[in-house]
C-alpha cells in the first residue's frame, strides 16, 4: 500500500478524468500532484495545489515531478511514449508504457490483438504508395480509414465507399501512417470497464450500451440490454485481454456488436472511459476509485451496481449556444447528478459535463432521460 502520509501521487493530464481521479484520491487522503502543459484554469489543476506545468518533452520537468511522486497515472493515451518511458525510470507509472504505446497507435493496437488471438476487424496498414493497390483490391467495398495516431471522437478517419476513394481519403489525411479496416454493419456499440490490481485481482463494469452523435459519446446506459451470450463475450474477453497484457490499473475495451452474436474489439483505452462515468453514483465503487486503488496497491473496491438502472448523458459544447441550460429544473427529477468540469470556454463538441440518472428500472430512467432532453435541447 502507498501511504498517504508519504507524498502525492501524480497524474499526467488536466483535464476531466484527472478531475475525477483526483476528487477519488483526496477521498481517500492522497494529494495529486498534477503534470500538465497547462494546469491552470483547469479541471484538473483548479483542484489540487501541487502542479508541474511543462512541456511533455521536458525531461529534466519530468523527472523533477517523478520524484516528487510515489506513483503515477495519466488521463490520456496520447502523451509520448518516451514522457512514459522516462517516469518509469523513477517511480511507479500504472498502466505502463507498455501498454500505453500500444493504445496509442492503431496499427500496434491491431497487431496485439491478431497475435492474441482476439476478435477484431480485418485491416491492413497503408505506410507507403506502393501498398495502395493491394488495399483497394481488399477493400473493395466500406471501409474506414484512421490514422494510426493521435486520433479521437472521430478525428483523423474517413469512410471511404469504394476501394477507389482510399487513396485520396489518404491523401486529405496528409499521407501519414494509417490502418484501413473493413466496415462492420454493427447493431451496436458496447463497452466494458476493467480494474485489474498488481496482485492479479480483477473486476468488469458493464458492458455499457453506447451511442454516439457526430462520432463523440452521447449516452452509456447500463444495463446494455444485449442477449446474454453477448454479454458474456464481452467480459470473457476483456478479463482474459487485462491479464494478457499485464494490466496494471483501468482500461476499457470498446466492442462492435455484430450479426451472429458476436462481439469485435474496435480499440481500448488505458485509463478511465467516458462511458464509465456512470459508475460514480450507480455503483458502490466508481472506475475512478479503482484507479487510485490499482495505483496505489490497495484490493480492489466492489463492482456491484447500487441502482437497477443508470444513463450517462454528455454536455458537450453546444448546449451553451444558448445562454443557461436550465440545470435547475433538471436537477428536480428525482435521480439526477449533474457534473460539470470548470471549463472556462464552451466549444461545439468539447465535452463540458455530464449528467447521470439513476432509477431502480431502465423504463424509468429512459422516461426521465426523455423528459430531461426536451428541457435541456428543446426549450
Amino acid at each position: 500500500m502507498i501511504d498517504p502520509n508519504k507524498g502525492p501521487i501524480g497524474i499526467l493530464g488536466s483535464g476531466q478524468l484527472g478531475q475525477m481521479f483526483t476528487q477519488s484520491a483526496q477521498s481517500m487522503g492522497y494529494q495529486v500532484h498534477v503534470f500538465d502543459k497547462k494546469t491552470h484554469d483547469t479541471p484538473c489543476g483548479n483542484i489540487t495545489p501541487f502542479h508541474t506545468e511543462a512541456s511533455f518533452q521536458d525531461e529534466l520537468a519530468l523527472k523533477n515531478f517523478a520524484q516528487q511522486v510515489q506513483a503515477a497515472s495519466y488521463e490520456f493515451e496520447n502523451i509520448p511514449f518516451q514522457t512514459a518511458q522516462w517516469i518509469e525510470q523513477h517511480t511507479i507509472l500504472r498502466p505502463s508504457s507498455k501498454l500505453l504505446s500500444i493504445a496509442q497507435d492503431r496499427i500496434q493496437e491491431k497487431k496485439f490483438f491478431s497475435q492474441a488471438s482476439f476478435p477484431t476487424t480485418k485491416y491492413k496498414e497503408l505506410l507507403r504508395e506502393d501498398q495502395l493497390q493491394d488495399i483497394e483490391n481488399t477493400f473493395s467495398g466500406k471501409s474506414v480509414i484512421k490514422t494510426s495516431r493521435e486520433g479521437y471522437d472521430g478525428k483523423g478517419q474517413r469512410v471511404c465507399h469504394s476501394g477507389s476513394e482510399i487513396s485520396s481519403a489518404w491523401k486529405e489525411l496528409e499521407n501519414v501512417p494509417c490502418i484501413v479496416e473493413e466496415w462492420q454493419n454493427f447493431t451496436a456499440e458496447i463497452s466494458v470497464v476493467v480494474a485489474r490490481n498488481p496482485q492479479g485481482q480483477t473486476l468488469c463494469y458493464g458492458p455499457f450500451l453506447n451511442t454516439h452523435k457526430n462520432h463523440i459519446l452521447y449516452t452509456s446506459q447500463f444495463p446494455c440490454n444485449q442477449p446474454k451470450e453477448i454479454i458474456s463475450q464481452a467480459l470473457s474477453i476483456s478479463k482474459d485481454l487485462a491479464q494478457n497484457i499485464d494490466l496494471q490499473g483501468v482500461l476499457c475495451i470498446e466492442f462492435f456488436v455484430c450479426e451472429k452474436q458476436k462481439v469485435l474489439i474496435n480499440e481500448i483505452a488505458p485509463r478511465p472511459h467516458n462511458s464509465g462515468h456512470l459508475t460514480i453514483e450507480a455503483f458502490e465503487c466508481s472506475q475512478f476509485e479503482q484507479q487510485v486503488r490499482t495505483l496505489c496497491d490497495l484490493p480492489l473496491g466492489s463492482n456491484q451496481a447500487t441502482v437497477g438502472s443508470a444513463v450517462m448523458i454528455n454536455l458537450l459544447g453546444e448546449l451553451w449556444e444558448k445562454p443557461n441550460p436550465n440545470f435547475n429544473q433538471v436537477l428536480s427529477i428525482q435521480g439526477t447528478h449533474l457534473h460539470l468540469y470548470g471549463k472556462s470556454e464552451a466549444r461545439k463538441g468539447r465535452k463540458m459535463g455530464h449528467l447521470t440518472i439513476c432509477d431502480d428500472s431502465l423504463e424509468r430512467v429512459q422516461t426521465k432521460q426523455k423528459h430531461i432532453e426536451d428541457i435541456l435541447f428543446q426549450s
